[in-house]
């Protein structure tokens, strides 16, 4: 089982909510740390730097402007604000 699918179960109905009311924070605590778990690429930002989805600076984009782009390897692999997962790979690259 994957986060997605661990989501889809957790992610409570509307009526399952009115039944189970002390319950249903619990669940929705669960789903949005598993949503972290997911990874998420970062945005560029004015080709100066990387950012994560809650704001927070990454990475700059440049290791020595404009000549030599910083290797995305480099990056870190969760976002120190919220602790989003994070996806550096590139667009053609596979697992």
């Amino acid at each position: 089982m994957d986060e997605q699918e661990a989501i889809e179960i957790l992610t409570l109905s509307d009526d399952a909510k009115e039944q189970l009311p002390m319950l249903a924070p619990v669940y929705e605590v669960a789903v949005k740390a598993l949503q972290k778990q997911i990874p998420k690429k970062p945005r560029e930002y004015e080709d100066k730097y990387y950012a994560c989805e809650c704001g927070n600076v990454l990475m700059e984009k440049w290791e020595q402007y404009p000549v030599r782009l910083m290797p995305k390897r480099s990056g870190l692999p969760y976002c120190l604000c919220c602790g989003q997962k994070l996806d550096w790979r590139e667009e053609n690259e596979h697992d």
